[in-house]
């Protein structure tokens, strides 16, 4: 079975609870956009539509037979749409960095410093060992992200992942980079502050993800993306690069 197929299988399940948040969505006084229901007042996409029903032009969703009333507003034009595409993409992807890697290597790690006894001292030693590994971690972060938003088209959150298979940029290297980098930022943090609850951290951080990779995240990966992923699983190392190996498609 395809990965196409498996992907067309998957939402022909789903079709029946997007119609079922399509009404609830409906029956809102203010109408609201994509899956993470943002409100028509942050978004500006409609025209006024004060006094009038309103359908929305979309592929999927609220039935066609939906009731419209006598005063219809037209769509939205070609560029309020990429406006509202644009802003969607915005907020759906520092939705899943918030929820993801920025509380792995940011929120926790100064809430450990804050309750922390220990003395926390920057000395230039460890800002120059740290260096290099947060700016490593740093520069996969942006590059995976990017390549999950442009080739992927989505996510690096698990509930919106991408709909492609990602196989280039440090993807032909590395099967996940994204947890290469945020594990490259927590050991630079433990460096830099030389704090032994960092680096406690960093090691659960590891232990989870040496354990969530292989047994939850690659199964759910195969059956998306069926061979295509096997292929790529067979010739691509998980978080740690090998000489020589990398991904070729004829492979």
């Amino acid at each position: 079975m395809s990965h196409q197929e498996v992907n067309r299988e998957l939402w022909n399940g789903m079709a029946g609870q997007y119609v079922e948040d399509a009404r609830e969505s409906w029956a809102r006084a203010e109408p609201s956009w994509g899956i993470w229901r943002i409100p028509e007042t942050d978004v500006g996409a409609l025209p006024d539509v004060a006094g009038l029903d309103a359908i929305e032009a979309r592929r999927s969703g609220w039935p066609a037979e939906a009731e419209v009333g006598e005063g219809c507003a037209g769509p939205p034009s070609g560029r309020r749409l990429a406006t509202v595409a644009k802003r969607a993409s915005v907020l759906r992807h520092a939705r899943a960095i918030g929820a993801l890697p920025f509380s792995a290597a940011v929120i926790v790690p100064a809430t450990l410093l804050a309750s922390s006894e220990q003395d926390v001292e920057l000395t230039l030693p460890r800002a120059i060992a740290a260096t290099p590994l947060l700016a490593a971690g740093l520069a996969l972060f942006v590059a995976t992200n990017r390549l999950f938003a442009r080739d992927g088209e989505g996510t690096l959150a698990p509930w919106d992942p991408p709909s492609r298979l990602v196989v280039r940029g440090p993807y032909r290297r590395l099967r996940h980079p994204m947890i290469t980098g945020v594990a490259c930022v927590l050991l630079g943090e433990a460096t830099l502050f030389g704090s032994r609850s960092l680096l406690v951290w960093f090691a659960c951080f590891v232990a989870v993800n040496a354990a969530y990779l292989p047994l939850v995240e690659e199964p759910r990966l195969i059956r998306r993306f069926g061979e295509d992923y096997e292929r790529y699983r067979e010739q691509v190392p998980r978080w740690l690069p090998r000489p020589g190996a990398h991904f070729t498609a004829s492979g």
